[in-house]
């Protein structure tokens, strides 16, 4: 009789342990399931990335095609799966939810097939079509390639205009679906909703019990859609209006409200952005030699880029201050940016620079380069930045000597590394794109492991870091041993920097938000015409305009043909300039490198390291203590708004230097002056000849060639006193490479032993 009150305590406390014992056993299930998700992703990472570079180098998509397929089809196991597990703990609910809302994966298999299928197939069509030349010539065709060099060269406007068309017509056939493919992000926001019910549902019961018709509640659905809504937001947005897809790419963005705060900052930038387009409008005319009157036809009228700002000033207590602006927008025909969007002006900075000398030293630097020694340059920066240098692997095995000139990034995440291939071609603009690819690498190589689970979603603060690559390019050139003739401090140097960095960043802003915005429109109300209300709207944010205006050219653009959203991209530049001007505000030297304070930063670092587990603009508020701005990107620009009224219509004549060498002997003395800079076609040549060999031989170097000679400075043999010296050295080195040797092997041994062991282990 005594020992009952003890029997019942005794069960009481088995029932406690073994309630315990298996929330513990199923949280170590996840867990193990969770990592056992990382590891299958990590091999279609490798999956994807030979599929596509099968489709590069053959023309052939048939293999990514297969790959994306697959792809899917391991999204929508893995997303059932885990719907079988309750009481997720704190710590890995956002890997979690990753994988039970995987955006469009949720697609059924055919949709997601014909989402595939359909990106896939024009990024075909980019890689092998050839298309008329636009003389009608009989047999003459032109590739990718030629078409990117006839745009970024020609200075005849009708050659210009007949080549810009005769391309778009390669995706008549594949434009017609568009719109069917476009329809497929409603059905995908509905099931990543759907995944919410689960949860929602018991949340509704628990709510309705308490406001029944027994509680005198008149509308008690309309009191669970409010409860719900005050729990859920977003969900309850998606859920009770019916397929919004714009909350659906504010969700898969961490961002809720991102369009309404993007339209706002918009507001705050598109003076400055029409600005900088009235500033090149302008040049363009007066370097195709176009006036502008009423009887330019209007295809070339309407191939400038220009707002006419008209300021009308008053004079008060004898000072001039504007009192009012009005903006005349005329568009700039897209076939003259020198790129087929206009988001990127970089192309034509050579044409519209008011003073050119720094972009012309810039140029004439890399005149003597090979795009491995740019790359070089890049990893200085991501390692100033302490992500890291972009590892041996890439080097040995990106190749620079493609024929078409666009960075494409293979990643292979089970083996924890990346390669570029891209052509041997150093300019102006290839030098931004390296330092983008380069920053996109070694935040890769950060972690490898969440690097698909990653791109389920689109962080600001991704596209940011990827950001700073050409923008921290811009900022360094001098750190990069780019000799200028000018002083660094001179005034003109500065505004053109500036200048450069407007012409990289402004357009993109423009052509991200406008693509959203034309794609939301389209699927909240259809028009009659896909092509006029594309136009239309890229019109009103770019100020920029097709040849016919019937162009279908946004299925060459890879985000909207697979149906993703820009928005992340937009916030990642303004981001960017927000984090630039904050470290520069604690310089004690503003003109020193920057790149320093990022990496000297733990918060930065911090930052970089919980992007998997933590949403962005958390994490941005988390590190730095402020929301995201565009007050930043605007104080940043402030120098550069006089300028553009200012600045002289010629462009300022540059200097070229001609250096005089004195080479001497025991004998003789000689004096040789080098080739001008100005005439580098015997360099071009070599440099082509160069290219043609390694493609052909299939030779690639492993590293940057960077040329390390240094002659003896009276120009004769070394003195023999140096022999034991260099004996010494050699001697040490050979230790040196012993030991790194032995250690490397040892590091392999286990790193493949634990590699081998990852999914026995999970």
């Amino acid at each position: 009789m005594i020992m009952v009150p003890y029997i019942e305590v005794w069960c009481f406390l088995l029932v406690v342990c073994n309630c315990f014992v298996s929330g513990s056993f199923s949280s170590e299930k996840l867990l193990a399931e969770l990592q056992l998700a990382d590891l299958d992703l990590a091999d279609a990472c490798d999956a994807l990335s030979n599929g596509l570079k099968s489709g590069i180098l053959k023309g052939d998509f048939k293999e990514k095609i297969e790959a994306d397929n697959d792809y899917g089809t391991l999204l929508r196991a893995w997303s059932e799966n885990f719907k079988t597990y309750e009481d997720i703990p704190t710590d890995v609910q956002k890997n979690y939810t990753y994988f039970i809302k995987p955006g469009d994966g949720l697609l059924p298999e055919k949709d997601w097939n014909t989402l595939a299928s359909y990106h896939n197939s024009n990024e075909e069509v980019i890689s092998v079509a050839k298309v008329p030349c636009a003389n009608n010539s009989e047999g003459c065709l032109f590739t990718k390639t030629e078409y990117q060099s006839i745009m970024k060269t020609s200075k005849d406007v009708d050659f210009l205009k007949a080549t810009w068309i005769s391309w778009q017509h390669v995706f008549g056939t594949n434009a017609e679906k568009y719109i069917s493919v476009l329809e497929l992000v409603k059905k995908a926001a509905t099931l990543n909703v759907i995944q919410d019910l689960v949860v929602l549902s018991q949340i509704a019961r628990e709510i309705l019990l308490r406001v029944g018709p027994n509680n005198n509640v008149v509308n008690p659905e309309f009191v669970v859609k409010q409860q719900i809504a005050n729990l859920f937001p977003l969900v309850a947005l998606m859920t009770f209006e019916n397929e919004d897809v714009v909350s659906y790419w504010e969700y898969l963005n961490d961002f809720s409200g991102a369009y309404s705060q993007a339209k706002e900052f918009w507001e705050e930038i598109k003076p400055l952005y029409f600005k900088l387009h009235g500033f090149v409008r302008t040049r363009l005319n007066n370097y195709y030699k176009i006036n502008e009157t009423a009887e330019i036809p209007v295809y070339l009228l309407d191939r400038y880029l220009e707002v006419l700002f008209i300021i009308l000033i008053s004079l008060k207590t004898h000072n001039f201050f504007p009192i009012e602006a009005t903006l005349y927008i005329l568009p700039l025909p897209i076939y003259h940016n020198g790129n087929n969007f206009g988001n990127d002006w970089s192309h034509i900075a050579n044409v519209i620079l008011p003073h050119p000398q720094l972009h012309y030293d810039v140029e004439t630097f890399l005149k003597y380069k090979n795009l491995p020694d740019i790359y070089k340059l890049a990893q200085n920066l991501t390692q100033s930045v302490s992500l890291g240098g972009l590892g041996d692997r890439f080097w040995s095995n990106s190749k620079f000597n493609m024929s078409y000139c666009r960075p494409y990034i293979f990643s292979y995440c089970s083996e924890d590394y990346s390669e570029v291939y891209d052509c041997n071609i150093p300019s102006w603009t290839t030098y931004l794109n390296a330092h983008e690819t380069a920053f996109k690498i070694a935040l890769r190589n950060q972690d490898y492991l969440s690097l698909m689970r990653l791109n389920l979603r689109y962080s600001g603060v991704d596209e940011a870091i990827a950001t700073l690559g050409p923008l921290l390019a811009i900022e360094s050139i001098h750190y990069h041993g780019v000799k200028t003739v000018g002083d660094v401090k001179d005034e003109s140097i500065k505004m053109t920097k500036l200048l450069l960095t407007a012409l990289k960043f402004l357009p993109q802003l423009a052509y991200y938000l406008a693509a959203d915005e034309w794609r939301l429109s389209e699927l909240d109300h259809p028009s009659e015409n896909v092509a006029t209300s594309w136009w239309k709207l890229r019109g009103e944010y770019q100020g920029v305009k097709g040849a016919t205006g019937a162009e279908r050219d946004f299925v060459r653009e890879g985000y909207i043909t697979s149906n993703k959203p820009y928005i992340s991209k937009f916030f990642g530049i303004i981001l960017a300039f927000q984090f630039v001007q904050y470290y520069r505000s604690q310089m004690a030297d503003p003109d020193g490198n920057i790149a320093f304070e990022f990496g000297n930063d733990p918060n930065f670092l911090s930052m970089v390291r919980d992007r998997s587990t933590t949403d962005w603009p958390y994490l941005v508020t988390l590190n730095y203590g402020f929301d995201i701005s565009a007050s930043h990107l605007l104080e940043y620009f402030k120098p550069l708004e006089q300028y553009l009224v200012e600045a002289p219509l010629e462009q300022v004549p540059v200097i070229t230097t001609t250096t005089t060498t004195t080479t001497t002997t025991k004998s003789t003395t000689t004096t040789t002056t080098p080739v001008s800079i100005t005439k580098s076609k015997d360099v071009a040549r070599e440099r082509i000849s160069l290219n043609i060999s390694q493609s052909a031989t299939g030779v690639q170097s492993d590293q940057p060639k960077v040329n390390n000679t240094i002659s003896s400075p009276n120009g004769g043999e070394t003195d023999k006193s140096n022999v034991s010296m260099y004996v010494g050295v050699g001697l040490l080195v050979l230790v040196c490479c012993t030991l790194v040797g032995v250690f490397s092997y040892r590091h392999l041994r286990r790193r493949r032993r634990r590699t081998n062991n990852r999914r026995f282990e999970s």
